[in-house]
C-alpha cells in the first residue's frame, strides 16, 4: 500500500490522507471524491507518495486518470 498524507484537496481545500495500491501504474493525475463535500476532485501526488504497511484510517483511495508511466513498488 502506498499513501500520501495530508495533501490539500482540490474540491474543498482541506487536507486528507490519500492512498493507492502498490503495483498499480503511476498516473500523471488521480481522481477521487472528496469525503467532506462529495464533489469530484483531482490530485497529482508526485513526490508525496510514502510506502506504508497499512492504510491510514479514513484514507481516500485514488483512481488513475491520464496515462500511466511507471509502476509503484514498496
Amino acid at each position: 500500500m502506498v499513501r500520501t498524507q495530508w495533501v490539500a484537496c482540490s474540491a474543498c481545500g482541506r487536507s486528507h490522507n490519500f492512498s493507492l495500491p502498490v503495483g498499480q501504474s503511476l498516473a500523471r493525475a488521480y481522481g477521487d471524491t472528496c469525503p467532506d463535500t462529495g464533489h469530484p476532485a483531482a490530485l497529482n501526488p508526485r513526490g508525496q507518495l510514502e510506502a506504508a504497511d497499512y492504510l491510514a484510517q479514513g484514507a481516500v483511495v485514488l483512481s488513475p486518470i491520464g496515462e500511466a508511466n511507471e509502476t509503484l513498488s514498496s
